[in-house]
């Protein structure tokens, strides 16, 4: 049976949001409520509230996935996400945010990163060193010092330049290969480079604006392709390309034409309603990297995600008590049992579960008995 008995981890918080945001209701809320029992929300405040009070908890790790979840695809993320961020930040000395995204830098750069880095410049300096920004589903990495400068690194080498060409012509060919008359022009097979071929399927792509809309393929260095649906909210492809009907046709099919190449087979081919991409990593092994890496005492860890590529990290989260996954996707066509589907999708759900934490783990210090943070 599916443990969504966390919801009421949160439930204390959830109330508050229920009566201050019309997005959602009371009747909501009691939705959420009616499959539990009062015995188990008690029993689940009463095992956070202890784990605080018998200093199990060391730090608290907040793990999101950016797009569908932190902010629309490709948009910019809401000042009130980042306000409630910045609470989560403020409110225990050892909290720390991890975001894994599959996609590029260039699409995260404007739209998440600055936004948060202009939040803890006017906050605390220190916070920076408590941020880590995973993209190309941990491909890349960014972290930052004290002062807020940062290292960005790439891990494993790229593919080489033919099986670069093979990863994107068979791309541009899944993709026409699932819309009726479609046909690409021969020229793609001829493209030499990436650069070659980006400006013949940019020309066939705006000579077919009235079927598919704005359609890229990105270069992630040379390490992960992707089809992206929606660049911004100005470029995107037509609204009935945009779901995951469409794009796991796609994604099948680039999956058939990758089997050509013994050593491509094994890549990781994902898809959401904006994206189709492959990579040789899963974004599972980019955070359990991370927490073995940090190898936290006790940890609460807490996991959002809305696509299926987000299920290996949910996963890794939700193993007791005190690691919490949640999904705020549309979709979830084999979502584990233990994670909880919340009610809200996409970034208003996400602001709900921060929203709770907050409230959750505030509610859980008091000043009166002198609880100490672990330190």
């Amino acid at each position: 049976m599916r443990r969504s008995i966390k919801i009421f981890v949160l439930y204390a918080g959830l109330a508050i949001i229920s009566m201050a945001s019309p997005a959602y209701s009371w009747q909501n809320f009691l939705c959420a409520l009616r499959p539990l029992s009062l015995a188990q929300s008690q029993r689940i405040e009463s095992d956070i509230k202890s784990a605080f009070l018998s200093m199990r908890i060391s730090d608290i790790v907040f793990i999101a996935d950016k797009d569908g979840t932190l902010s629309k695809p490709n948009e910019p993320v809401r000042g009130s996400t980042v306000n409630l961020i910045s609470e989560i930040f403020k409110m225990y000395g050892r909290s720390h945010i991890v975001i894994c995204t599959g996609g590029i830098l260039e699409d995260s750069e404007n739209n998440l990163i600055k936004p948060l880095e202009e939040m803890i410049k006017s906050g605390d300096s220190s916070w920076f060193e408590r941020l880590t920004y995973y993209f190309m589903a941990g491909l890349g990495k960014i972290s930052w010092n004290k002062q807020g400068i940062r290292t960005i690194e790439y891990f494993g080498k790229p593919f080489s330049a033919d099986d670069q060409m093979f990863i994107v012509r068979n791309l541009a060919k899944s993709l026409a290969g699932n819309i009726e008359g479609m046909r690409l022009p021969e020229s793609i097979d001829r493209a030499e480079s990436f650069d070659a071929f980006s400006k013949i399927f940019d020309e066939f792509v705006a000579e077919n604006k009235s079927v598919l809309g704005h359609i890229e393929i990105a270069n992630g260095m040379g390490r992960q392709f992707t089809i992206e649906f929606k660049k911004s909210s100005e470029k995107q492809a037509l609204p009935e390309l945009q779901n995951s009907d469409f794009t796991r046709k796609v994604a099948e099919t680039f999956k058939e034409l990758l089997a050509q190449r013994p050593n491509l087979q094994n890549l990781h081919v994902r898809y959401g309603d904006t994206y189709v991409d492959c990579s040789p990593v899963d974004k599972k092994d980019a955070i359990e990297y991370f927490l073995s890496e940090k190898n936290f005492e006790s940890p609460l860890i807490v996991a959002v995600g809305d696509g299926s590529n987000d299920y290996g990290f949910l996963f890794k989260a939700a193993d007791d008590r005190t690691k919490l996954s949640f999904f705020v996707g549309k979709g979830h066509e084999g979502l584990p049992d233990h994670v909880t589907l919340w009610q809200t999708p996409g970034p208003a759900g996400t602001e709900e579960i921060l929203s709770s934490i907050v409230k959750s783990v505030k509610s859980s210090f008091d000043m009166e008995y002198n609880i100490r943070i672990c330190a």
